[in-house]
């Protein structure tokens, strides 16, 4: 009993108005002096809340309701199919048959579109439209959101451009990385060396070159003072649908410039305080090759992560180990000290440079 003669009740759930950020609170407490409950409202305004996963998804899903009822659906015009050239939040660039593009909201029921999607989507006025419906993909590309889940950056793509430079320092584990991921995705990789002119003689780099290039992967190297360069990757650009990848600062946007001389493509450098590149395309987005093919441009990564594979699965986007998997004489074997390891024998008879064995211990281990 407090002092105004009130007995504490029950007390209801509070009620969130989210809206205007007011917490909403009633009790019911029971008075004996006037032998009935009393209802006392609390009214008081919220702080900033984290909001949960849960939470953001309902949000995000009565946003896009919001959207879609917002529609005149006697307005659209007939439906067709288009091309995702990029997204942005809740809307996406879809290009129509004459590379007209539209911005495009997206049906509720539609997630995770990217770069290089093929969509029927139905057009509205100003250049806008919405989106009905996702094709099937051949082939999906994703990398680690945030929260180190897999968040898709572009689709049905068929090559991959894989971009290194002598600075900022390369990471053979991430190349390998890409090569395993080309491998697994059965699309083919192409590794450039950009920014040449910045190799020395004594650069370890010139050793990974040969060792590519004896495992018959494609092997570029170029640089922005000289245009010529790129030629050999512009005729393995043509007829594909390709994605370019690497760390910030190897000069990817710079090298997108060359092969797009009319786009206006933002080129950045390298941080002095930290060494890694700073990144200037801040979303994926396809653009189409004056001299042939599609490319998707995407925001730089400092690493890359395989997702649910087996080991079985990274021996076999390691060209020199493909043909010795199940051959270890122990099933969970991890191609170190174990006897009877037919990888370790592959790394004996120098059957694998020291490099890629290295990095395939590498990154099995971060595969748990």
């Amino acid at each position: 009993m407090d002092g105004r003669g009130i007995v504490q009740g029950c007390t209801m759930e509070p009620i969130v108005d989210s809206q205007h950020s007011v917490f909403t609170r009633i009790d019911l407490r029971f008075s004996p002096s006037l032998g009935m409950y009393l209802k006392l409202r609390y009214n008081t305004q919220m702080g900033k809340r984290k909001l949960t996963s849960q939470q953001k998804r309902r949000v995000k899903d009565l946003h896009a309701k919001r959207i879609e009822l917002s529609i005149n659906e006697a307005a659209l015009g007939a439906e067709q199919t288009g091309l995702v050239v990029a997204r942005h939040g809740a809307t996406v660039e879809v290009e129509d048959d004459n590379q007209k593009i539209h911005l495009c909201n997206i049906r509720q029921n539609i997630y995770s579109l990217v770069p290089g999607d093929k969509v029927i989507w139905r057009p509205a006025e100003n250049n806008t439209g919405i989106v009905a419906a996702q094709l099937p993909r051949t082939t999906v590309l994703n990398r680690p959101d945030f929260h180190g889940h897999p968040k898709p950056i572009a689709a049905n793509v068929s090559q991959m451009i894989i971009v290194f430079a002598p600075k900022p320092e390369p990471s053979a584990d991430l190349i390998n990385k890409y090569l395993v991921a080309a491998a697994l995705l059965q699309v083919r990789p192409v590794i450039v060396l950009n920014k040449t002119d910045l190799l020395t003689k004594q650069d370890v780099i010139h050793q990974w070159i040969d060792i590519y290039n004896s495992l018959n992967y494609s092997v570029i190297c170029t640089n922005q003072t000289d245009p010529d360069s790129i030629i050999p990757l512009q005729d393995l650009l043509k007829e594909q649908v390709s994605i370019i990848l690497g760390q910030s600062g190897v000069g990817k946007s710079s090298l997108v410039r060359l092969l797009l001389p009319d786009t206006d493509i933002k080129v950045g450098d390298i941080s002095k305080a930290t060494g890694f590149g700073k990144h200037t395309t801040s979303t994926a987005r396809l653009y189409h090759i004056p001299s042939g093919g599609d490319l998707i441009d995407s925001p730089g990564v400092r690493n890359f992560t395989l997702w649910n594979i087996t080991y079985q699965e990274l021996l076999s986007g390691f060209a020199e180990c493909r043909s010795l998997i199940g051959q270890c004489k122990f099933r969970d074997c991890h191609h170190q000290h174990e006897p009877g390891c037919v990888v370790k024998e592959l790394f004996d008879k120098q059957g694998i440079s020291p490099m890629r064995y290295q990095s395939l211990l590498h990154i099995m281990q971060n595969l748990g």
